[in-house]
């Protein structure tokens, strides 16, 4: 997840009687109703024992809307499906795996510099949380702050990545906000 949107503009589709649809749109639009009922089927399939890991649902509240992104290795259909599934809102900035605007996904920085783009921050400016390796590397490589979380990987594995700070999970940040508007700020505290 990255820290710190402005909404993804959404294609609008004329059905209306008078537009001037060509064959190539009727196949467009009978192409993107096969995209969204495949990402139906998958988005059913997704894992039905996600669960939210402790502390997320917590930092997400904390933070105002537009202020975090996701930014993750998944594909679209499950990472929204997982989101959704434990109870999150997928943010208006989520970056995934099969995201066209993306030259490569992690261990490089793309993921997250897009993400703060998107956002209107320079990742130098943003903090990052991370459960990979890869994810910590490509975290540390956009120049954010990193702080990476022990829950899918032990801490043996994740020490060597660059992280600016190790915790057990989400329990052990707390953030706060500082001001208003635009001089908004964001204060985030690790416990050790």
């Amino acid at each position: 997840m990255l820290v710190s949107a402005l909404p993804e503009e959404s294609p609008v589709f004329d059905e209306s009687p008078e537009s001037n649809y060509t064959a190539n749109d009727a196949q467009q639009k009978a192409t993107e109703d096969d995209v969204d009922a495949a990402r139906e089927t998958e988005a059913e399939a997704v894992d039905r024992s996600i669960r939210i890991l402790p502390g997320v649902k917590d930092m997400i509240e904390c933070i105002p809307v537009g202020r975090y992104a996701v930014a993750t290795s998944g594909a679209k259909t499950y990472a929204y499906g997982a989101m959704t599934r434990v109870g999150i809102t997928p943010p208006p900035v989520t970056i995934t795996a099969d995201d066209k605007r993306l030259k490569a996904g992690k261990p490089a920085p793309d993921p997250f510099l897009l993400a703060a783009s998107c956002l209107g921050f320079d990742a130098k400016r943003c903090v990052v949380f991370e459960d990979s390796p890869s994810g910590i590397r490509a975290g540390v490589a956009s120049g954010a702050t990193v702080i990476a979380v022990c829950t899918s990987h032990e801490r043996s594995k994740i020490e060597g990545c660059g992280a600016h700070f190790i915790v057990e999970d989400m329990r052990s940040v707390r953030c706060k906000t500082e001001g208003e508007g635009a001089g908004m700020k964001l204060v985030f505290t690790v416990e050790h």
